[in-house]
């Protein structure tokens, strides 16, 4: 939601003539226009797919065994990542936790990845003002899936009236994947500090996978 984004982010509130400039654009469209050409822009230099798989999107009553299918196909390919078996998903996601949604993501029947996804309404935030923020904390796909998955997870929380969308990846697929589907780079307070010897050892590093679940963000979400 644009014109909700500049009224609201406060990186734009920092001085007089930044909040009139955000204002400007918020209500000339000028905003609009200019948020969209970035994303169209991404969507072109990242090899925008039309024809990306329509998958069906399933609420997550129980984590079950369905997700050690995905967790074994892919983590393999990942030089480090956090266990995601249905197990450990419990652990993290438990369900009975109504500030966020897991789905089973469906192609023709077959399970090919899940997301957990979490809608905030916002009260005089220090960085988001008073938006609905929708985030996308986690999710893990069968390899090749995850521009899909990306998509899917963005037209969901488009559908529940989210006026910015956020997530956090390190894994260079999923990086891309979201960059595919219009998402733009901005700063972030998340950081991994490793030791030299671990550095060595988790190679390549654009092959890590951490996202917001594997920090403190299921708190600060």
């Amino acid at each position: 939601n644009c014109r909700r984004f500049l009224r609201e982010i406060r990186a734009f509130h920092g001085s007089f003539w930044r909040r009139m400039a955000a204002g400007i654009a918020a209500y000339s469209g000028l905003g609009w226009a200019g948020i969209h050409a970035l994303q169209e822009g991404n969507r072109l230099r990242h090899g925008w797919e039309l024809d990306l798989p329509r998958l069906e999107m399933e609420p997550v009553a129980e984590w079950g065994p369905w997700a050690d299918e995905i967790w074994e196909a892919t983590r393999e390919r990942c030089s480090m990542i956090g266990v995601r078996d249905h197990t450990t998903l419990a652990y993290l996601y438990p369900l009975a936790n109504e500030r966020w949604t897991a789905y089973r993501l469906r192609q023709n029947a077959r399970t090919i990845g899940w997301t957990v996804l979490l809608v905030t309404r916002m009260a005089d935030n220090p960085y988001f003002g008073d938006m609905l923020v929708g985030t996308l904390l986690d999710a893990l796909a069968m390899p090749g899936y995850e521009g899909a998955v990306a998509h899917s997870s963005r037209r969901a929380l488009e559908e529940q009236g989210a006026d910015l969308i956020l997530t956090n990846q390190a894994h260079h697929r999923w990086i891309e994947a979201f960059r595919r589907d219009g998402f733009l780079t901005g700063p972030s307070n998340f950081l991994l500090a490793t030791s030299v010897p671990l550095t060595a050892l988790l190679q390549p590093p654009d092959s890590i996978h951490l996202t917001r679940g594997d920090g403190d963000g299921r708190i600060a979400s």
